[in-house]
């Protein structure tokens, strides 16, 4: 959860305040750094629709995977622990610049409707993935390289 916090807070508090004000018709769409039950991490985005039927309130919600390696120090619990022990002033300053960029992102969704979940996941994708080349020593191109030992 603390992990989570480092990147996802602002769309937790924006998926709460979604949830707790009803407002049929209206949407809210989230980019968020996910976690499977594996531990391995993953990119999500998220829609999400009030929505009315026979007089009961609804939230109808759609996600899409984005299709990006994570970088090793992001990838899994088991290696933010790891690279938390061994150079975690490293990892907290790469989770803060993930953050501002997130954020940049998350803006752009919300002043731009988005009409297609595949495309707008799509675009995402590449914009994420293009930062993480330019952050992390672990890519040669387009493929991921990670680091051993």
């Amino acid at each position: 959860k603390a992990f989570s916090a480092l990147v996802n807070v602002a769309e937790c508090e924006r998926m709460k305040e979604f949830v707790l004000n009803v407002r049929p018709g209206e949407s809210l769409i989230n980019l968020l750094l996910n976690e499977g039950k594996d531990g391995k991490r993953f990119w999500m985005l998220l829609w999400q629709m009030h929505i009315e039927v026979k007089d009961h309130p609804y939230i109808f919600a759609v996600h899409g995977i984005l299709d990006l390696p994570m970088p090793t120090k992001i990838g899994s619990h088991e290696a933010s622990m790891a690279m938390m022990e061994c150079d975690g002033q490293a990892l907290l300053q790469f989770m803060d610049s993930l953050g501002s960029r997130v954020e940049i992102l998350r803006k752009q969704i919300c002043e731009q409707p988005v009409s297609n979940l595949a495309a707008a996941t799509a675009s995402l994708s590449k914009k994420i993935f293009s930062w993480m080349k330019t952050s992390s020593d672990e890519y040669e191109g387009d493929h991921l390289v990670p680091k051993l030992g």
